[in-house]
């Protein structure tokens, strides 16, 4: 059996019906702000199937199907694909793509078959605008927008992106250097090994582009299994992970650390007198009144039930304590739903620096267990915290 290149389109079509399928279930499944990129990348999918089939039809459907209809939508494919890595990064669709390239590309296309009709022009015309058009792509989802979640499927699907793109160089360079180009459909050795790289190279772009979108969706679980939903604020679980790093930071530079230990005072109270909504709402304001007076990279969680925890790098045992009648005036401030305003314990527990005093001791160099420390911490601060509560009674 002879594997020839209109059997490669068609194979190729199944799988991208497949995954234009799978693309579109995928969709109901990710966050509002990331659908209407990874719908416009379904299109891209399915244009690029029906490109695909209407291609391997050459010579069965009438011509303006094949080469018109084909590469118009081949084109199109590779501009939506553009289009919808732009939505997925939060930017509007860029519609001069069309104008200034796949416009020209199939004008140039028709001129090169309706007015001269020389191949070689088309096959460069076609090849130059793809190639610009996924490398627009590939570009963009190597420079990832400040503050999104991290994706490890936009530099595979960027890899692929680009290799597609350097494909589709190489057969201009090729046609440039022979001076012309065998069809596409062609029975030879050459023209069928390079229709099944291409297709090959386009199929595992595709798969990575799906990726992306999948990626997307276990980046925001991933995002969402280290927040403490009430308050948005870290969970435990994601407070120990970050704050280890910030540990092992700390342990390289030389610089203080501080925790401090936050427990609202007379809580229960609350949740009798005024209900659980009372105090949610308290939870949540007290979670508003730390990170009012924290700076943004300090790390705020909430442990569980009326507990919270900040971890302050690069603050010292006296800027921690200064630090602590401005976090208590900032959370009695917040609204509540219950009669009176938030009063809040604080203990805190310090780490100094290298050859400075004060705090628990210095701050350990070389390979430290950063887990060891930061259980040094929160029990020193919650030590700390029963020593406040006591002396309020």
């Amino acid at each position: 059996m002879t594997l020839d290149a209109r059997t490669v389109f068609v194979m190729a079509v199944g799988f991208l019906a497949v995954t234009t399928i799978t693309l579109g279930l995928l969709v109901r499944t990710l966050p509002n702000d990331t659908r209407r990129g990874a719908l416009v990348g379904t299109w891209a999918t399915a244009t690029l199937g029906i490109s695909w089939a209407l291609i391997a039809l050459e010579g069965l459907v009438p011509e303006v199907l094949s080469l018109l209809g084909g590469n118009l939508l081949y084109l199109v494919a590779a501009a939506l694909v553009y289009q919808s890595i732009r939505l997925l990064d939060g930017e509007s669709a860029n519609h001069g793509i069309y104008a200034y390239v796949v416009v020209p590309a199939i004008l140039a296309i028709l001129a090169a078959r309706y007015v001269v009709d020389a191949y070689p022009v088309r096959v460069v015309v076609m090849s130059v605008a793809l190639a610009v058009l996924l490398a627009l792509a590939s570009r963009r989802l190597f420079a990832a927008p400040r503050g999104a979640y991290y994706n490890p499927g936009r530099r595979a699907a960027g890899y692929w992106l680009a290799t597609s793109a350097a494909v589709l160089v190489t057969r201009v360079i090729v046609t440039v250097v022979q001076g012309g180009a065998p069809p596409l459909l062609d029975e030879g050795a050459l023209p069928n090994l390079f229709v099944a790289l291409s297709v090959v190279v386009a199929l595992g772009a595709v798969f990575a582009y799906f990726l992306v979108f999948s990626g997307r969706v276990t980046a925001e679980l991933a995002v969402q299994a280290h927040l403490d939903p009430l308050t948005e604020l870290l969970n435990r679980r994601g407070f120990e992970e970050r704050a280890k790093q910030e540990l092992r930071r700390a342990a390289r530079s030389g610089s203080p650390v501080s925790l401090l230990m936050v427990d609202a005072n007379e809580f229960k109270r609350i949740n009798d007198n005024w209900g659980h909504q009372a105090g949610d709402r308290a939870l949540r304001a007290i979670a508003t009144g730390i990170r009012a007076r924290v700076r943004p990279y300090d790390l705020v969680a909430r442990l569980g039930g009326d507990e919270f925890v900040v971890l302050l790098p690069g603050l010292d045992a006296q800027s921690a304590a200064a630090l602590v009648p401005r976090l208590r005036e900032s959370i009695a401030k917040q609204p509540t739903e219950h009669d009176g305003s938030l009063d809040v314990s604080i203990g805190r527990a310090s780490l100094a620096p290298k050859g400075a005093r004060g705090g628990l001791g210095e701050v350990p160099g070389g390979a430290v267990d950063e887990a060891e420390v930061l259980q040094h911490l929160l029990i020193a601060a919650d030590e700390d915290l029963y020593g406040v509560k006591h002396t309020r009674f």
